[in-house]
């Protein structure tokens, strides 16, 4: 009696591939960096990185979960610009009344709390828009982004303003070395790490972006809770926007451009789905804030034209969107 030879088949995991792939990718990229510029691997560039990354760490949390309740905000960008004109303009209303004194941890939380209520009133009217009158989170954080950036204009008077009451107190470092800014910035991580996780929110977050149908079904409020997590995006961009006003020394108008790139498409390189259920803030969205700053800092390293940033951009916002895409098509078979 003959026996048929079995062949087996070889089935490849594409999305892993794919996902180990970009750190590969990425240590190559660190690897020619580093022979190119030695100066790339000292601890002073990558506490530098570190400091970079810290706000958009925080504000990577509150994106990580709106992605995973299925919705999206681009508006964060000028959610970042408006949140820290209205802290500025409170911080030169201080200083030139002499209210407060200049470089006092008094007057950057006080103008902190200012520019996280602005970013969250901002959250709240694109989670109204989004969960009340259903427009599509695209469109409404889109129109969003406009309204913002001209109460910005109004605010300043599309002028640039100076940060001097509040450049050292967020630029301090502790020892000679650490940058003090990245304290708050872990504290933040971890809680809306544990969130996430291990209580209901996360969970409910987790169930929306799944099936919002299925989750009005067992009896969670989806229109309540949409509008608390963009809010809660909206605090955590606030918070984003004056630490990035702050480092710079200036508030310029250009303040948060692009910065909708760095945060959609590090929470995505970090493994948070665009089509939402799914996604983790540590290590995922932590991981891929990183290496979009890696990038961003070894092309400098190695004088790379200005261009280049662009196509760099691009490239990473089509692998991030092609290995989601995969995913999804994967999960749904």
């Amino acid at each position: 009696m003959s026996q048929g030879i079995k062949k087996k088949s070889i089935k490849f995991d594409v999305t892993g591939i794919l996902n180990y792939a970009i750190y590969f990718i990425l240590l190559a990229f660190i690897v020619f960096v580093a022979f190119y510029n030695e100066n790339f691997m000292t601890a002073s560039n990558w506490l530098t990185i570190l400091q970079q990354c810290a706000p958009y760490f925080i504000a990577s949390t509150g994106m990580a979960l709106v992605l995973t309740s299925g919705s999206i905000d681009i508006s964060v960008g000028q959610n970042i610009l408006l949140s820290s004109a209205v802290g500025v303009m409170l911080c030169l209303y201080l200083l030139k009344n002499n209210i407060m004194e200049p470089d006092t941890f008094s007057l950057f939380l006080v103008c902190t709390v200012a520019s996280i209520i602005t970013g969250a009133i901002v959250g709240f009217i694109n989670g109204v828009c989004i969960a009340k009158f259903e427009i599509i989170p695209f469109i409404a954080t889109l129109a969003m982004t406009n309204i913002a950036r001209g109460l910005s204009l109004v605010i300043t008077g599309g002028e640039s303003k100076p940060m001097e009451g509040l450049t050292r107190t967020v630029n301090t470092r502790i020892g000679p070395y650490f940058p003090a800014v990245l304290i708050p910035a872990i504290i933040i991580l971890v809680v809306f790490d544990f969130v996430a996780r291990q209580l209901p929110f996360g969970r409910k977050m987790r169930a929306i972006g799944w099936s919002a149908e299925n989750a009005q079904k067992v009896g969670i409020n989806t229109v309540r809770s949409k509008i608390i997590v963009h809010t809660i995006c909206g605090a955590t961009i606030g918070l984003c926007g004056i630490i990035l006003a702050s480092q710079t020394a200036y508030h310029a108008m250009s303040l948060g451009t692009g910065s909708e790139f760095i945060i959609i498409s590090g929470c995505t390189l970090g493994g948070v789905s665009l089509f939402g259920g799914k996604g983790s803030i540590i290590p995922g969205a932590v991981v891929g804030v990183l290496m979009v700053q890696l990038i961003f800092n070894g092309l400098t390293m190695v004088n790379a034209s200005p261009f280049i940033y662009t196509i760099a951009r691009g490239v990473i916002i089509f692998m991030a969107v092609m290995i989601e895409s995969i995913k999804s098509t994967r999960d749904l078979k």
